[in-house]
């Protein structure tokens, strides 16, 4: 996941297309997914939300963001919807201090 989202944050940094792009936001969803012991859930059709069990990130850009740590914990909290607990946590470990 590390190598994931240094490499996200990278191509951001070069004005490079961001891992919105649906084949590589279902690597960094489900590697997520698989670090969190729950399963990822892509999109049926462009457009659609992603998430991770219960917690639902959002639409592609959002997603990306969410995990590439474009956000802080607090606006990761305002964003992701789902449980409390669960919505918490990602935010601990997803969301910039």
């Amino acid at each position: 996941m590390e190598r994931w989202v240094h490499h996200s944050q990278i191509r951001r940094a070069l004005g490079q297309s961001s891992f919105a792009e649906a084949p590589f936001l279902r690597v960094g969803v489900e590697v997520a997914a698989a670090s969190a012991g729950a399963p990822a859930s892509v999109p049926a059709e462009p457009g659609g939300e992603w998430a991770i069990g219960q917690v639902v990130l959002g639409r592609a850009q959002q997603t990306a963001d969410i995990l590439t740590r474009a956000y802080t914990a607090e606006e990761v909290r305002a964003l992701a919807t789902g449980p409390a607990e669960s919505v918490d946590l990602l935010a601990r470990f997803a969301g910039r201090p």
